[in-house]
């Protein structure tokens, strides 16, 4: 396995991997237990957002882990402009304080109370610490494929390139003819891709 970068909330590797281990390590992922918002008392918001948005939003915000179980952050503000999360005040820290909540105009004004819990990512998204598989395919198959595909589309349809006028050309330039044959070396040529895969 070979490291590529390695940060105190990120580590990103290269490897060798089968594609059901991936799975595997994706579906481990979800049982990481996690603090986040799990309720939101609203006691005023006269933003332009609807109530339970705002809360849609808040459930996503990331929180630094400690070792409470649950907690509360609060939020007021009547200032104009865009209101972040760094404005959540409490028993736990945001990992970004610049995420966009909401909007207020001049005389609006928002403040509410966030209850935090710990849960696991397989309740709910907001619960999971986020993974993303990077599965690379093999370059000179799919260039091969597809310089092959275009050989087989140019002896089985017929070009008329000087016949027709621009406008009618496809991205190629060329006018294709479909042929009996086509569907079916493209239904050939989608599923050796999908036995490549597998």
């Amino acid at each position: 396995m070979e490291t590529i970068n390695k940060t105190k909330d990120k580590y990103i590797f290269k490897t060798e991997i089968e594609d059901s281990l991936i799975n595997s390590i994706r579906r481990y992922v979800g049982q990481i237990q996690l603090a986040a918002i799990d309720e939101v008392e609203i006691i005023k918001n006269d933003s332009p957002l609807y109530d339970e948005t705002l809360a849609h939003r808040l459930g996503l915000v990331p929180l630094k882990q400690s070792s409470k179980k649950e907690g509360k952050l609060k939020l007021s503000s009547q200032e104009k402009g865009m209101v972040y999360s760094g404005s959540l005040k409490g028993d736990f820290e945001v990992v970004y304080d610049k995420i966009p909540l909401t909007i207020l105009s001049a005389g609006q004004e928002i403040e509410l109370i966030a209850n935090v819990k710990i849960g696991k990512g397989q309740e709910h998204a907001k619960f999971s610490p986020g993974i993303f598989p990077l599965i690379l395919f093999d370059v000179n198959f799919i260039t091969s494929m597809f310089l092959s595909s275009f050989i087989i589309l140019y002896i089985f349809c017929p070009t008329s390139v000087s016949k027709v006028p621009f406008s009618n050309k496809t991205r190629l330039g060329l006018n294709i003819i479909p042929h009996p044959f086509f569907k079916m070396y493209i239904s050939l040529l989608f599923y050796s891709f999908l036995i490549y895969l597998y």
